[in-house]
């Protein structure tokens, strides 16, 4: 459609219009936020498999002393980038300022065999 308008299309050509009681609303709870627990949910999984969170970067202050809990696995290893040597699951700060977890050479989203929607927390280390 977006582009059909782009070309200049108008909007009568593309079709009758629809009613907005035929529009379906979806749920969406946002994340709950405190000084030290974070809980948010999967948000999409990428072509990569790795898993991307509504988590905001800017809810954990010095990300390295948090742990992260999604499909009952405990995620405490931070990384600044992709790259990594393990192949154990990692979380990072994605280009969309949320909270992804991957896996080197692998797909997070299988390992854990997790889903949209699913619920991900993240929790402060206690030092």
């Amino acid at each position: 459609v977006a582009a059909a308008l782009a070309r200049g299309t108008t909007p009568q050509e593309l079709g009758p219009p629809i009613g907005l009681e035929s529009l379906a609303r979806l749920y969406y709870e946002e994340p709950v936020i405190s000084a030290d627990v974070v809980t948010g949910r999967v948000v999409a999984l990428d072509r990569f498999g790795n898993v991307i969170t509504d988590i905001p970067a800017s809810s954990m202050s010095e990300p390295g002393q948090w742990t992260v809990f999604a499909a009952g696995v405990q995620i405490s290893r931070f990384a600044e980038h992709y790259q990594q040597d393990s192949e154990e699951p990692f979380f990072l700060i994605g280009s969309s300022g949320t909270v992804e977890i991957a896996i080197a050479n692998g797909s997070a989203a299988a390992v854990l065999q997790i889903r949209r929607f699913a619920r991900v927390e993240a929790s402060r280390t206690t030092l």
